[in-house]
């Protein structure tokens, strides 16, 4: 799903509309937890390259859970 949204001072012509993704708090979660796969890992209890998965959890929750989200956007010329 996408929304129509005007960037103030990141446009170059006025009467354009940037259009940016909503993405899901529970997507970005899913993506930090879910597991990468990597091809060229060089592993010292084997010696040599080998592939590993690589993931990340939580291992248990405090009473409170505090987040951080901040928005970003870019420009075109990525300024």
């Amino acid at each position: 799903m996408q929304v129509c949204t005007r960037l103030r001072g990141l446009q170059d012509n006025a009467d354009s509309e940037t259009v940016l993704p909503r993405v899901p708090f529970s997507a970005c979660l899913a993506k930090w937890a879910g597991e990468e796969v990597m091809a060229d890992y060089f592993s010292a209890a084997v010696g040599h390259k080998t592939q590993a998965k690589r993931f990340s959890r939580i291992a248990n929750f405090p009473p409170y859970l505090m987040l951080q989200m901040n928005r970003q956007a870019f420009a075109r010329s990525f300024s």
